[in-house]
This record gives structure tokens, sequence and C-alpha cells, in this order.
């Protein structure tokens, strides 16, 4: 295909801002919105990134491009899985290695898992048409023209502008980055069945993420959201991820459950998770999400339940004063002790115009080079 004039006016992406920061003087080469940052290392560094997948082939995920070749995939915990089970807007965790170069590294494992699967139960657009906003499972999930990613499955279901009323009872898969307040900002969406009813009746089963409320341990119910969850029977997993190994508020959890009357799901299976990646120590992290929690007197954040500490970081596209909690961030740092030590920390979602030839243009995945 010949190359043809591209003009991008969208949220920051690695490649992008890598590509703009290099030809604007070279302050940040490597950096990249996730790219790398400041003084490379003079060899490969071990290391985490948690983000967006914003290219396929191999795997672009904030700004690295990751080698894929002998990558092992952990998709809802099936190590059976493949590069092909994933999709654009997904967001992952890799595991893997950073190349000195800032825009490269080798993926070791990548782990998916969603934060909901469920039904619709209404759906409401914005005044300015940009915006739409599900209720699935008692959560509230922010649906954005054109950050949203729809799978291309089901040519009824397979944009934002498909996405109305008529969907309610269609059950989603939802992938995004989970807000302060709850809500989960979707970065991926994908259909998995036309009602309750279908799903379930082909061995589907309902799933919530999020932190434990109203806990009565008596009753064996908690809620997720407005979602109320009957665990009665359930034997909790993994309860050495609870701090005090025990379930009570606050706790995050995953659950699962078949049996979905009115605004209870009745639990079939109910585990612990860890919150944020999980590391006591690692070299470097890289970590993309909303702010949360923000403290600007002890000079710290979370980021998907991650400790972020903010003190000695260098901040672009922005300055510490415009951090707030809500903003969408990445965060890169050695996690030390649990927290993450973020030595640079860049704003996503600012607005711009950039214009270059375009080449190797993928229509059907909507990847191209610049």
């Amino acid at each position: 295909m010949n190359a043809l004039a591209a003009s991008i006016r969208n949220n920051l992406s690695g490649l992008i801002l890598a590509t703009v920061i290099m030809f604007s003087g070279g302050l940040l080469a490597g950096c990249g919105g996730g790219g790398g940052g400041g003084t490379q290392p003079s060899s490969a560094t071990a290391g985490v990134s948690f983000g967006r997948i914003t290219a396929i082939g191999s795997i672009l995920v904030n700004g690295i491009t990751f080698e894929t070749d002998s990558t092992r995939f952990e998709i809802e915990g099936d190590e059976s899985s493949s590069l092909g089970d994933l999709r654009r807007g997904m967001i992952v965790e890799v595991e893997g290695t950073f190349n000195a170069d800032g825009f490269t590294g080798t993926a070791d494992v990548i782990r998916f898992k969603d934060n909901l699967e469920g039904p619709i139960t209404s759906v409401i657009t914005s005044s300015t048409g940009l915006e739409k906003t599900l209720q699935v499972l008692g959560q509230t999930v922010i649906v954005k023209d054109p950050l949203t990613v729809f799978a291309k499955n089901d040519p009824l279901f397979d944009s934002f502008a498909e996405l109305d009323a008529s969907d309610v009872d269609k059950v989603i898969e939802v992938s995004g980055l989970p807000d302060g307040d709850g809500s989960i900002k979707a970065t991926f969406i994908q259909k998995k069945a036309d009602s309750s009813a279908e799903f379930v009746g082909n061995g589907g089963e309902f799933e919530v993420k999020g932190h434990i409320s109203n806990l009565d341990p008596v009753a064996s119910t908690l809620n997720i959201g407005t979602l109320e969850i009957n665990f009665s029977g359930v034997t909790p997993r993994d309860l050495e991820n609870a701090p005090n190994g025990v379930l009570e508020d606050g706790l995050p959890v995953e659950v699962k459950g078949s049996l979905l009357v009115g605004n209870t799901l009745t639990a079939s299976d109910l585990e612990i998770e860890l919150e944020g990646l999980g590391r006591a120590e690692l070299a470097r992290a890289e970590v993309q999400g909303l702010i949360a929690n923000f403290d600007d007197v002890n000079e710290t954040f979370t980021l998907n339940g991650q400790l972020v500490r903010f003190a000695n970081a260098q901040v672009f596209l922005g300055t510490k004063a415009d951090l707030a909690s809500g903003l969408s961030v990445e965060a890169q740092g050695p996690i030390v002790s649990g927290g993450l030590d973020a030595t640079i920390i860049f704003f996503e979602g600012a607005n711009f115009t950039f214009e270059a030839a375009a080449i190797g243009v993928d229509v059907q995945n909507g990847n191209f080079n610049l």
C-alpha cells in the first residue's frame, strides 16, 4: 500500500509519543509514554509492564514492543493460551526483560484477566454523544469513543456507534482501568452472548472483580459495587493474600457464579486478589492507570491498587501540581518494599496533532507504522 499522510488527533500512545519526543530534540529519547525513560541501562533489565495493548504482532504495551516468540500466555489462568487470544485494548501484565534501547524487550509471560463478564442492564449516552455509561453486574462501565476498542466478533456489536439500549441483557467481557470511585474505564469490550440465558446455558459463568463492602460473615454476603454476592458454602481461595488472613471490607476479590437473580449473584468461586503488581522488590516496573488515593502530603497515590511514591519523579506532559485522583498516568520506576518509587510519570490523554507518513497500514487490525 502506498504511504499516506496521516493526521492523528487522539490520546497519547507510547509509539506516537516516543516519535514526537525523538524528533523534538531527543529530550526523552527512549521514554515514549512508557518506552524507557531517563538514563538507559547498559544491558537488559528484568521487570514488569502493566497496561493496555496498543498493537499486536509482537505486543506493544506502554511504548515497549515485546518479542513473543517464546512467551507463555496466561489468559484467565489458562496456560494453553496463545498470542491469538489477545486483542488490542486489553489490559495485560507483561513479565520479561527491557532492552537498553528503551523501546524493545522480550516477554517471558503475558497475563490477562478481565475486569468483568456479565449482562448489560442499562446504557446511557452522554449529551455530547462521546461517552456511554453501562451498568453490568452492579458495576459502572464508562465507554468512550474512540478509546474503547470493540472486538470484531459480531457486526451488530462491533463499535461504539452500535452500542445502545437494545443491547440490554447481552453478556459482555470488559477489560479496563478501575477508577477510585469504583467505575471501570473500558479499554476493550467483547460480546460473549446475546442473552444471560444463552450464556449460562452454554456453561458460562459471570465474573466480577472489585473491593469488598458490606461484608456480613454470618449471612455469608458481601457487596462489590451495588451487586450483592451470596457466598454461602464457598471457601475463599488465596486467603494468604489477605493482610489479616480473613475476609474483610476493602479486600480486592474476584467472584464467579452462574446464578444471577435480580441484583444477587450466587458465588461458585471467591478468590482473594493481590493489590497492585504483588511484588515486594523489582528492578523495573511500568504501570498505567487512573490515580486513586492521592496524598500530596506524603507524595503517594495508587494505580490499580499499586502504591506509587512520586517524591523524586520527573513528570512529563504536566507537573506534580497537576497530579490528582482520577487522572490517567503511567508511572515508571523500581519496586521497593512493595511500593513503586517513580522516577518518571507521564500524563496520558492530552490531545495533540502529529503529521507524518504512515506506512505498512493494516486496516483490519487498525495498526500502522510512522
